[in-house]
């Protein structure tokens, strides 16, 4: 798949993060999908790396990085507030390595 040629994914994808993060602040998440083992981490690592390549396709390597991984961290410090939601470093490592990994997979998809 070319990143510059499908970007206007990114509207549906910004669509499903905004419902994923709703329904987790609103305590929506079904339990069974919360009781798969490390399920949280696979979301946010599939989710935010998906982002960045396609944020790739509208700003570049570097800007899509940058602005993923900062909508990544005000998210986190955002679920601090929230009493079902919980701040936590790893979430966080989970965003950077998705990041790392859909940005190397799109750069080889060039």
């Amino acid at each position: 798949m070319d990143v510059i040629k499908h970007r206007w994914l990114l509207w549906p994808h910004l669509a499903l993060i905004t419902t994923a993060t709703a329904a987790a602040y609103l305590g929506l998440i079904p339990v069974p999908i919360r009781s798969i083992p490390y399920s949280d981490k696979v979301f946010h690592f599939v989710l935010f790396g998906a982002l960045s390549a396609l944020l790739r396709g509208w700003t570049g390597t570097r800007n899509a990085i940058l602005l993923t991984l900062t909508g990544a961290g005000l998210e986190e410090l955002a679920q601090s507030a929230s009493p079902l939601r919980s701040c936590d470093i790893w979430d966080f490592a989970a965003d950077a390595a998705g990041v790392l990994a859909f940005q190397v997979w799109a750069h080889l998809r060039r």
